[in-house]
């Protein structure tokens, strides 16, 4: 008798055991979902942003290179003082990259990753 019930707690136990488990891996799996949602929706919201951007970029350089060619008379010069423009601005972003792009980057996955909600 004892051991029929030591039995059938033990059977009992490794069931919630069991049960415990599944239900941590699909929590898990649901983080996991959650997390993959929001990096893909806070990416394919930064292509859109850096598309606009681009062509609001584009279209404002040619007008301040046209500016430029009509003011010197000289069309080549305008786009010849934006390209230096653009290549200063180059310089700058290839020297700060790493704490304007990568530490910002890390510092969101580590927040990802490891500050979940519980």
């Amino acid at each position: 008798m004892i051991t029929d019930d030591i039995s059938a707690a033990a059977t009992d136990t490794m069931q919630s055991a069991q049960h415990l488990a599944e239900l941590n891996i699909e929590k898990l799996k649901l983080d996991l979902a959650e997390g993959l949602s929001t990096i893909s929706v806070k990416a394919i919201s930064i292509i859109v942003k850096l598309v606009i951007i681009c062509n609001i970029v584009f279209f404002l350089s040619m007008g301040v290179a046209l500016i430029i060619a009509d003011l010197t008379g000289i069309q080549c010069l305008g786009f010849f003082v934006i390209g230096a423009l653009f290549g200063i601005v180059l310089i700058i972003y290839k020297t700060m990259r790493k704490s304007l792009i990568e530490s910002p980057i890390v510092k969101t996955y580590i927040d990802l990753i490891f500050n979940q909600k519980s």
